[in-house]
């Protein structure tokens, strides 16, 4: 499943994160995002507590942290664009 937001902030992201969340037919133990404030605050915080997944996210500088994501991005960029 892949959504969209019409503005990167918190009020536009909630409501994406509790659509996606809900279809998984498994328990989301984690979640994992870089350091933007869309992701970063207390509203976001608040609905990963309610349903009890830890939120990390990769360090400054690290690039190992994401290495697994930037991989399979670079290659679906790749493959598109060329």
């Amino acid at each position: 499943m892949m959504l969209s937001v019409e503005k990167i902030s918190e009020h536009f992201l909630i409501p994406v994160l509790e659509k996606i969340l809900g279809t998984f037919s498994f328990i989301i133990k984690g979640f994992h995002s870089d350091h933007g404030s869309e992701y970063i605050n207390r509203p976001v915080e608040k609905l990963l507590n309610k349903l009890l997944i830890e939120m990390t996210k990769y360090r400054s500088r690290q690039t190992n942290d994401n290495a697994l994501v930037e991989g399979k991005n670079a290659a679906v960029v790749r493959k598109i664009f060329g």
